[in-house]
Parts: structure tokens; C-alpha cells; sequence
């Protein structure tokens, strides 16, 4: 009697059967690897978000203020009104870098110069990863366009030409309009001031530091972003160590293009420091002034959001989820 030869191969069917399940698993393993990978991201985000927050109040215990929230030079040997007062020059993304472990950049940077002129100019490039969020596309170490005229001696420095600088993705409020937010709002302070002789102190905040945003994502670098889709330059002189990192926080529209031509305030655009904005879905993360980390969501209604920006409304935080 023959005996019978088992088999030993796969038929084309059965080939393609194989093949077919692979894809579907792919298929459905891709999305929750990319979404495990964007959670480690945001976890990352948040973790700069709590190492600066910490450094502003480890600056705020040292000096009794918090440090500037402007790009403004002293060439000057004093100030009005700042007698027996140490006056600190240079944005507070400069002013916190000994408490996040990088005071040999501090100790080299000069204030009396602007962020690209001189001696400053090769400190633009140094390794700053505290201040990039990952999941935002821009390099750590961008090209941006020339300073705007705001900054003279930066635009001199640079010739009026492109150059290279690490990003800052994280902006401390300066000021919020009050709701409805239309241009001739009362504007009331957030809680980094701009000050040109002293700074904010924690008895300022009289909201209370668990109730007002300390540090806000606003991501992007040197490219203006409306909506995820880059559009153009970002404007000169902002987004950049060194430079112009300071929230305004005016609504637009739901596009992105237009200044107060909708009720968007978080992820419609990173223009000029306007809005809160970062690469995270349907939400935005925030440092608050105790030094706890918060999501804020797109859908958040424009009286939370004023209330929790805004230093000394003396208003009741809603829900911010």
C-alpha cells in the first residue's frame, strides 16, 4: 500500500489569509503604539512643565520676586525706584536657569546685551531640552526668521537675516482681556507681568497659586501653526530662548486667522504668543503657580479661562477639563 506524503507547504489561499490577519493585527496595533508613544510625550511635556514651575518658585524664594517677563537690555547703571533692589535682566527663561541645573549658561549670558548680539549670540544654540515639548515637529535647535524692529540690536546683530536658536515652547502669562475679550477690553495681569525694574511676588497672586496659571504650553518655534497646518514664519523675535515667551491670551477664530474673530483660546494658533497651543490632542497642558500640572481642554468656556489666567480677578475657577 503508497503511503500518504504530508504536506509540507501553504497554499496560495492560505497565503493570503495569513497575510490578510497580519494586516488587520497591524492595523490594529499601529493606532495604540502611536498612542503609547504620545502619552510618554505628554508625560515628558508635563515633567518640564513641573521642573520649571519648581525653578520659578526656587527663584521667587531667593530674590522674593519672580524674574522679568521681558527681553528688555539695562544699559543703564540703575533704574527709577530700584534702589537697593537687585535688578535681573533678560527673560525668565534665562532668570530660572540655575534651579534647572544649566548655571553655566547663566553665569555666561550677559544682560546688558541683546539675546543676538555679541557674546550671547553663540549661547542661542546651547542644548536647552527643558524647553522643547517632544511632541511638537520643531527641532530642538531651529532657524527663525530676523527679530522684528522691537529688538534693534537683535535685528542689527543678525543682519536681518535668518539664524539659528533653541526653541521655547512654554510662555508665562502676561495678560488676559477681560470676557468678552474684545480689543477694548480691560486687560488685567497674568501671573508673569512685564516689569522692567522688579518682578511679581507670590503675595500678588491673589487668586491664589492653585488657581492661576503659572506657565502655559505654546508650541511651534520659528513656524506659525493655525489649526496643526503651518502656515508661515512665526513672528520675529518670539519662540525662541532669549526672546519674546510670554502669553497674551487674545480669542480668534476657530481657524486660526483672525485676531478676536471667534472665541478660540487654546490650539487654533501659536501666533505672536497669542494663544495656548501645543501638539497634544483636544488639550494643552499648564504648570499652575503651586507648581501642580493641569490639562486645560480646547472646549474650556472663556470665563474659566480668563478666571485661570488671570492673577487677581478674585473669581471662582470652574471645572478646567
Amino acid at each position: 500500500m503508497l503511503s500518504k506524503k504530508s504536506r509540507i507547504a501553504f497554499t496560495l489561499v492560505e497565503l493570503l489569509v495569513v497575510i490578510a490577519i497580519i494586516g488587520i493585527l497591524v492595523g490594529l496595533l499601529l493606532p495604540a503604539v502611536q498612542a503609547a508613544r504620545e502619552a510618554a510625550r505628554r508625560m515628558q511635556c508635563s515633567n518640564n512643565l513641573k521642573q520649571m514651575s519648581l525653578a520659578m518658585l526656587n527663584y521667587e524664594t531667593a530674590f522674593r520676586r519672580f524674574p522679568n517677563n521681558n527681553t528688555n537690555v539695562n544699559r543703564l547703571t540703575g533704574l527709577p525706584g530700584a534702589t537697593g533692589q537687585v535688578i535681573i535682566q533678560g527673560p525668565w527663561t534665562h532668570g530660572i536657569l540655575p534651579y534647572l541645573e544649566q548655571n553655566t549658561i547663566f553665569q555666561q549670558w550677559n544682560p546688558n546685551l541683546g539675546f543676538a548680539e555679541g557674546t550671547n549670540r553663540p549661547l542661542l544654540t546651547a542644548s536647552l531640552p527643558m524647553y522643547k515639548c517632544p511632541s511638537s515637529p520643531a527641532t530642538a535647535i531651529s532657524s527663525f526668521p530676523p527679530p522684528s524692529a522691537t529688538f534693534s540690536v537683535d535685528l542689527a546683530a543678525t543682519g536681518g537675516n535668518r539664524f539659528d536658536a533653541a526653541i521655547v515652547e512654554y510662555n508665562a502669562p502676561l495678560s488676559v482681556g477681560q470676557p468678552p475679550m474684545l480689543p477694548t477690553s480691560i486687560r488685567d495681569r497674568g501671573f508673569l507681568p512685564q516689569y522692567s525694574n522688579g518682578g511679581s511676588t507670590l503675595q500678588a497672586i491673589t487668586d491664589g497659586t492653585s488657581n492661576t496659571v503659572m506657565i502655559s504650553e505654546l508650541s511651534g518655534g520659528p513656524s506659525r501653526y493655525n489649526r496643526r497646518t503651518r502656515v508661515s514664519d512665526q513672528s520675529g523675535g518670539t519662540g525662541l530662548f532669549g526672546g519674546w515667551n510670554r502669553l497674551l491670551s487674545l480669542r480668534v477664530s476657530n481657524d486660526g486667522a483672525t485676531n478676536y474673530g471667534g472665541n478660540c483660546l487654546i490650539n487654533c494658533t501659536n501666533f505672536a504668543g497669542l494663544n495656548m497651543y501645543s501638539f497634544h490632542t483636544g488639550l494643552s497642558q499648564v504648570a499652575m503657580g503651586d507648581g501642580s500640572v493641569r490639562s486645560l481642554s480646547e472646549s474650556l468656556s472663556m470665563e474659566t479661562f480668563y478666571r485661570v489666567v488671570a492673577a487677581q480677578d478674585g473669581g471662582v475657577v470652574g471645572d478646567l477639563d
